[in-house]
């Protein structure tokens, strides 16, 4: 599910035990961004025995106060050494939804097929100030005896801060982040921040030196500043809002038309660093390029294109990064039906001013990498889906552009909405087409 931290499946049974749910990667971050206390909400999804799905089944824990064993309350083991208690803790449940549980001495989560009142969530609060830098993080839990053979789909997700053991109820529970619907497992194609907005479509990126750092552009619609790109550290549990952007940099917001393959955000393959285009400047002036080098949080305009002249739009424009450090290009294709745009490059991660529009390349549509040749001094083949020397076509530089290849001719009702080069195979390389399939050429 969208936001989730981590899932288990558990099962029940006659004879309790505890159970265990990794919280490493939301913690770590929660811990380095400077976070003070954290919530976990525990959900279950659909509880299935040998026959199929049953509903209502209750999975319980013991609780904080849990005083038949006060050794089984829950815990976090930080480190593999330190255990810390939650602050706070409570089940609510729709079918009471203005009872607290706060005093309860058990824990109880449950899914029921279609209906919110058979649902019942488990709240955890966690101080995280008093706990050293997390390299470890794991939530232990007391199962309590109930119904055997019964397997619970246990998922952990966040949710704001602000709540209090003692008044906390369903109708006054903080919704997860990742939706506000009562059964968190509903089909919810959107992210709700923690400032009760919605984020939604849009491009996103993912760091290569850290998969639990991504940057989002979302789709928005002029709904500011929910419609600005924004970064997440913890795997997509929680996401905020980059700083040092221009205001309304992200332009797909404003297309209506999902085809459009303008590519603003790009991640490099090598350090980590992310970049993001501005692309609303020409054509009065030039592409400004902004790099971020601490996993999205803020960026710096570190670099510019200059416009080449002729006709420009921002349907089509792409910054994508290649397979070796610091190695970005771009490619415009001006407006359709016509030679303008074309394809420009930075070895230096995006720094400074760029190359010049490379020589007879233009009206470029899409820009890929694949293998290089076999015992070249390239780290990476480039293809184009544009104009060389004047005629559209698929071509191939094994020279980071220098010199180009023209591949076999395409048929000419194929329109290519998508390249990608071979990674495997030097010299390959596919495209997506607007719904003749998915071709394939292969030296």
């Amino acid at each position: 599910a969208f936001g989730e931290i981590v899932k288990k499946n558990i099962g029940s049974s006659a004879t309790a035990g505890w159970e265990t749910l990794d919280l490493t990667t939301f913690l770590k971050a929660q811990k380095a961004r400077g976070t003070s206390s954290v919530t976990v909400v525990i959900a279950s999804f659909r509880a299935l025995n040998g026959a199929g799905a049953v509903s209502g089944q209750i999975l319980p824990f013991a609780s904080k106060n849990y005083t038949t064993d006060l050794t089984k309350k829950p815990y976090l083991l930080v480190n593999g050494g330190s255990s810390f208690e939650p602050t706070a803790d409570s089940t609510v449940e729709g079918l009471n939804p203005a009872l607290n549980k706060g005093s309860d001495p058990q824990l109880t989560t449950s899914w029921s097929w279609g209906d919110p009142a058979g649902e019942r969530h488990i709240y955890l609060k966690f101080d995280l100030s008093s706990m050293p830098s997390i390299t470890t993080a794991t939530l232990n839990l007391y199962r309590l005896a109930s119904t055997a053979g019964i397997t619970h789909p246990v998922t952990a997700f966040s949710c704001p801060d602000s709540w209090v053991e003692s008044t906390i109820t369903w109708n006054a529970r903080p919704k997860p982040y990742a939706s506000d619907a009562d059964q968190l497992f509903s089909a919810e194609p959107r992210y709700r921040t923690a400032a009760n907005a919605y984020l939604t479509g849009g491009r996103v990126a993912v760091s290569a030196t850290d998969p639990d750092r991504m940057v989002w552009l979302p789709f928005r619609k002029n709904d500011a500043p929910f419609d600005e790109p924004h970064y997440s550290d913890d795997g997509g549990v929680t996401w905020n809002l980059c700083t040092g952007l221009p205001a309304g940099i992200i332009k797909l917001k404003s297309k209506s038309n999902p085809g459009y393959v303008m590519q603003q955000l790009s991640s490099d393959r090598s350090d980590g660093s992310f970049y993001i285009m501005d692309i609303s400047v020409p054509p009065n002036g030039a592409k400004n390029v902004y790099k971020s080098t601490n996993g999205g949080a803020s960026w710096t305009n570190v670099g510019s294109i200059a416009h080449s002249g002729g006709s420009y739009n921002i349907y089509r424009v792409q910054i994508v990064a290649a397979p070796a450090a610091g190695h970005v290009w771009v490619c415009d294709d001006g407006v359709e039906s016509t030679t303008d745009g074309g394809l420009w490059k930075s070895t230096t991660g995006g720094s400074g001013a760029w190359s010049a529009r490379l020589a007879n390349i233009r009206a470029v549509r899409q820009v890929a990498f694949g293998k290089p040749p076999i015992g070249s001094s390239y780290l990476y083949s480039v293809y184009i889906h544009g104009y060389h020397m004047g005629v559209k076509g698929i071509y191939r530089s094994d020279d980071y552009g220098t010199t180009w290849n023209a591949l076999p001719a395409l048929p000419s009702v194929i329109s290519v909405e998508s390249l990608a080069g071979d990674r495997q195979i030097p010299g390959g390389v596919f495209i997506g087409t607007g719904g003749r399939g998915v071709f394939q050429y292969q030296p």
